[in-house]
């Protein structure tokens, strides 16, 4: 069932990014049916194919290899999903986000200006366990990835990162433990060096950091994060940051000078009570009515 409902949401992310683009060619040719056409280049979620012959006698031929195309797509965008996301949020969405108070309207709204206009921006979330933050987190990482998918193709090599900081900070630890080289059986680290793991986390597309403050033991572990946020803020990548940190715990984690690059972006605040609570239900704040949402100032 679930399985079902991931690739209903997968195909809904895609039918958004399955226009056609042309670009004519200036070559014009003649078939006997249809008169005079010009050849020209078909591109279709990440595929490109030149069409010389009448587009109309092809016009068949054109729709199934669309269809090839889309049907790839999903599939790949599927495995992806299956592989990279935790099966309680396969079927996350931005659409399947409830808002039963006007604040979580209004953070759904700025989350969904952010997926479409996301280059050189940051998004922040923060709010207490059960709020939505990684239910949203994962929804955006999804949408961007097939976004990724129908742009470049599915062989796409830089997609977006969805990570816990513990994961990130583990990497970079990683890079520090001696390995042998002659020994076959030996774990070995997903990175060889901390210059490596910037890369990785730095240059992907989009990197979405979830759980931040989590475990944070020493100012070692806080300057690998900052140094990765410091360096996509500077080539002007986005970065999503997931915490139940209040703004002032975030702040002696990340530094003013790190939070206030961050607030140059959306800064939401999730301020209502767990939605893991008895029948599922939201629980607001008493505190929520006179706060502010949205970017701060």
């Amino acid at each position: 069932m679930i399985t079902v409902e991931l690739r209903g949401s997968i195909e809904q992310i895609v039918y958004t990014f399955a226009k056609e683009r042309t670009q004519p060619l200036g070559e014009e040719r003649v078939c006997p049916s249809h008169g005079v056409h010009e050849s020209f280049k078909l591109t279709y979620l990440g595929r490109t194919a030149t069409v010389n012959s009448c587009p109309q006698c092809l016009d068949g031929k054109i729709n199934s290899w669309k269809e090839h195309a889309l049907r790839e797509l999903v599939e790949a965008a599927e495995k992806l999903i299956q592989k990279n996301v935790p099966r309680r949020f396969w079927s996350a969405s931005i659409e399947s986000f409830q808002t039963p108070i006007p604040q979580m309207e209004g953070i759904k709204k700025r989350i969904k200006e952010f997926i479409f206009n996301q280059e050189g921006k940051s998004l922040v979330m923060i709010g207490k366990p059960g709020t939505g933050k990684t239910h949203l987190g994962y929804a955006i990482y999804k949408h961007l990835l097939i976004s990724t998918l129908a742009e470049n193709g599915i062989d796409a090599m830089h997609r977006p990162i969805f990570a816990t900081a513990l994961d990130i900070i583990r990497d970079f630890k990683e890079c520090w433990r001696q390995y042998s080289p002659d020994d076959e059986d030996q774990y070995r680290p997903a990175f060889i060096s901390e210059r490596q793991a910037l890369t990785h986390y730095g240059n992907t597309p989009i990197l979405i950091v979830d759980e931040v403050g989590v475990g944070f033991q020493s100012e070692t572990e806080k300057l690998i994060l900052t140094e990765i946020i410091n360096h996509r803020y500077e080539r002007m990548l986005p970065i999503v940051i997931i915490s139940n940190l209040e703004p002032t715990q975030l702040t002696n984690i990340l530094g003013e000078r790190v939070i206030d690059r961050l607030k140059e972006g959306e800064f939401l605040i999730f301020d209502w009570g767990s939605w893991r609570r008895k029948e599922n239900s939201y629980q607001p704040n008493s505190k929520s009515k006179n706060k502010s949402h949205g970017k701060a100032n």
